[in-house]
């Protein structure tokens, strides 16, 4: 159950045994930390609303995805009532919680994918143990130097971590799409998104041309998957299956 946090545990002190990591920012760091609500001016702008309320949309439907994987990994429905009392009550847990971080001063959040994995990997996907962790996360954001050790990690760690998770994520993502039973059309959406989202990691020069805003837009892999797979979706014709069409003529 505790792999992962073995596996940083054990890769932490390989690489700082070996001179891979640098605890001097952590001097500079205070003991205690609380937060102060309120310390800048809440202010509009209308331009910047307009900028971000479509990064906004797409990460609502990321969250969408989120919580049916969290749903498929924890023996839940995938449709109905309660299925979609998860999703709404999800939906507005984000944006309760990004409320929440603009009164204490902290930029917005949303659900993470890589969360799933965890549950892929350990089998664990009770809300009792959630909230246990949410009240230990919030006690450590007391104390900046725990914030200070996950910042001076070398990157290869990190990385070599999320990636398992990662990789369950998309296993996860396609046993929905094949218990849904997606159609050949469901199936050219899919891969003609997630083909747009890669290329506009890989191929940055694609979005380095475009207007600034337009840029900041499709340069985050999620929000071009997503908007190309709702194009596809509004625009893409319907194909009736062939024996509908055998049976009609």
């Amino acid at each position: 159950l505790a792999s992962i946090s073995i596996g940083l545990g054990v890769g932490y002190l390989v690489a700082w045994f070996s001179g891979q990591v640098d605890f001097s920012p952590m001097t500079e760091l205070p003991l205690f930390f609380y937060p102060q609500p309120f310390m800048y001016e809440l202010g509009f702008d209308l331009g910047i609303f307009l900028s971000l309320l479509p990064i906004y949309l797409v990460t609502a439907a990321e969250s969408i995805g989120d919580l049916t994987a969290t749903s498929n990994l924890s023996k839940q429905p995938l449709s109905g009532e309660p299925y979609w009392r998860r999703i709404k009550g999800g939906v507005l847990g984000d944006g309760f919680n990004s409320l929440l971080a603009a009164v204490f001063n902290t930029f917005p959040n949303t659900t993470f994918s890589q969360n799933n994995g965890v549950i892929q990997l350990t089998g664990v996907a009770s809300r009792h143990v959630g909230m246990w962790l949410a009240v230990m996360l919030v006690i450590m954001g007391t104390f900046p130097i725990m914030g200070g050790l996950f910042q001076v990690m070398p990157k290869g760690l990190l990385y070599g971590a999320t990636l398992l998770m990662f990789a369950l994520v998309g296993l996860s993502g396609y046993q929905i799409l094949d218990n849904s039973n997606v159609d050949r059309r469901g199936w050219m959406i899919v891969i003609v998104s997630l083909v747009t989202g890669l290329a506009a990691t890989q191929l940055p020069i694609l979005i380095t041309t475009m207007s600034p805003m337009l840029a900041m837009l499709l340069g985050f892999p999620v929000a071009t998957t997503t908007m190309c797979a709702v194009l596809l979706e509004l625009f893409t014709p319907v194909v009736r299956p062939l024996k509908d069409i055998t049976d009609a003529s």
